[in-house]
């Protein structure tokens, strides 16, 4: 079992990327355990990752082999109360000999996580007759049950099939108001400069496409094949997104959902195909309960600090990474300033990334994989982003993600290499320790201060509710560009990127985001607030 340790970094005043004036303060190195790998029988690539959110908060590992194969990994308890990982291949029906699956996506259609969908974009040979090649969408879903059979089961052997006239890239879904009704639905790039929405037709049990610029008028006026989009839901009324663009181009678009019309854009263009985008705020978006702020000695911890300020991420397939930070998102807001992440093109090509509070602490990191068999950790430091992590595979890197396996709490870093699936875990006795620190918080309140705490969580706890409310503790410099349409950048000479900011003109049509003992390198992980894991 190979361990990783992220660098401890200093405690430092600075006036941080988001403009306001902070106490940045490192959590203690994290320790991190590479404890299980599934090989795969075929490679994947970088949408061959989707989950599945079931009970207890658990999520279920969907993986895609280009040779016809998907396979669930899930964590299953014994009798003896340990985890073990289990990996099943899904039988999914009608994947033709010769064809290849070239992206997965699922989602739960209900809050109970029973009603399961999952979509494959596959790919079929050349036909001999006429020379071209068969490309579909496979939907998957539980419209006939089966009685006895597991979930997935019963969903492989449902499906139904859209043939499509162009190749597919990226599969992902978002959810919309179609008639009043909130509803799942597809979302598909292809070659042919287009992204395809795909929803249910409840009646006839299955899926058909609908026309796109109604519900997502930002998708319109693409130069190229959208290699990626990324939405962000956090702010009431307005659905942010990102795209990205096989030529460099990368768009954010602000919609207001009320209208559906495009309020704001802005835009730059990168000399390199751009292989992910990504949305984020610094803090991560654990909002403390209202009656335990409303009691904390701290006004900043009661007020949150006010919204934060939105950043983007961009990966690059020949130059560095970067980061906009301070986002426009109305008319007459300051232009971002961009982060060159250092080193970030060492390792050959940027293939996938995300966003996560990795070091758990209450801020969030980049996490980075490469082709180049490597992943690597940014943080920021003052008005820097810098490396604090950079950890080596046997393979290349195809995704990456950061999500709870297991249900206990405490995510888990899933990396997809091209041989199979790593799951890097926590250090449980360390993550318990930071949760003891941060209980002592409230732990130092009054008598009165609790009395009111505990009387206004009993207020919250109505007739209808089950349960009572929990709390849930929650390189390169900067440049500012100028107004003009080319921005100052850290890129090589001839790779400089260009943004603008604009108001639509004319809107698209309305219609309807411490212990300081760790366990060695070779013992069990045995987590603080669940099962033990073998």
């Amino acid at each position: 079992m190979l361990k990783c340790e992220l660098f401890p970094l200093r405690k430092t005043n600075y006036s941080g990327i988001d403009g306001r004036k902070k106490l940045q303060v490192m959590a203690p190195p994290v320790r991190l355990y590479d404890a299980h790998f599934i090989p795969l029988p075929s490679q994947g690539n970088v949408y061959s990752l989707a989950f599945l959110q079931v009970e207890r908060g658990v999520t279920k590992v969907l993986v895609a082999s280009l040779k016809r194969k998907v396979y669930s990994l899930e964590y299953v308890q014994d009798d003896r109360g340990f985890l073990h990982p289990t990996v099943n291949e899904i039988p999914f029906t009608y994947l033709p000999e010769g064809s290849e699956i070239i992206s997965v996506d699922a989602f739960n259609k209900s809050e109970n996580k029973e009603e399961m969908v999952v979509g494959l974009a596959i790919i079929k040979d050349v036909d001999r007759s006429d020379g071209k090649t068969s490309q579909y969408l496979n939907i998957y879903s539980d419209w006939e049950p089966e009685f006895g059979a597991s979930l997935l089961e019963t969903l492989a052997q449902n499906w139904r099939h859209v043939e499509l006239e162009f190749i597919p890239y990226q599969l992902q879904h978002a959810v919309v108001e179609i008639n009043g009704i909130l509803d799942t639905c597809f979302l598909l790039s292809g070659s042919d400069k287009n992204i395809h929405l795909y929803v249910e037709d409840k009646p006839n049990q299955s899926f058909r496409e609908e026309p796109l610029e109604p519900l997502f008028p930002e998708f319109a006026d693409l130069p190229s094949i959208v290699m990626w989009t990324n939405f962000y839901k956090d702010i009431p009324g307005t659905r942010i997104t990102a795209l990205a663009c096989e030529c460099g181009y990368v768009r954010v678009s602000v919609v207001d959902l009320a209208s559906l019309s495009v309020t704001f854009a802005w835009s730059a263009t990168h000399d390199s195909p751009i292989t992910s985008v990504r949305l984020f705020s610094l803090g991560t978006r654990l909002q403390t309960p209202g009656f335990v702020s409303a009691v904390l000695r701290e006004p900043a911890d009661a007020a949150g600090g006010g919204p934060e300020s939105l950043h983007l991420l961009v990966t690059k397939a020949l130059w560095p990474s970067v980061v906009y930070s301070g986002l426009p998102l109305a008319e007459g807001e300051p232009p971002p300033r961009r982060h060159t992440l250092a080193e970030s093109d060492v390792s050959d090509v940027v293939t996938c990334s995300c966003v996560c509070d990795i070091n758990m602490d209450g801020r969030n990191e980049i996490v980075l994989g490469t082709y180049g068999q490597e992943l690597l950790v940014y943080s920021t430091q003052g008005d820097e982003w810098m490396q604090i992590w950079r950890f080596s595979f046997s393979q290349p890197l195809l995704a990456v993600t950061y999500v709870d396996l297991i249900g206990d709490g405490i995510n888990e870093l899933v990396v997809l290499t091209n041989h199979g699936l790593h799951v890097l875990q926590h250090d449980t006795r360390e993550a318990a320790a930071l949760c003891l620190q941060r209980r002592q918080k409230l732990s130092g309140l009054t008598d009165g201060e609790l009395s009111r705490l505990l009387d206004a969580a009993l207020r919250l706890a109505s007739p209808e509710a089950e349960t009572a409310a929990s709390d849930t503790p929650a390189g390169g410099t900067a440049d500012r560009s100028g107004d003009t349409a080319t921005d100052k950048t850290g890129d090589p000479a001839g790779a400089a990127d260009s943004q603008t900011g604009t108001v639509p003109s004319s809107p698209s049509a309305p219609d309807s985001g411490s212990s300081d003992s760790y366990p060695s390198s070779d013992d069990p992980v045995t987590p603080t607030f669940g099962p033990s894991i073998s």
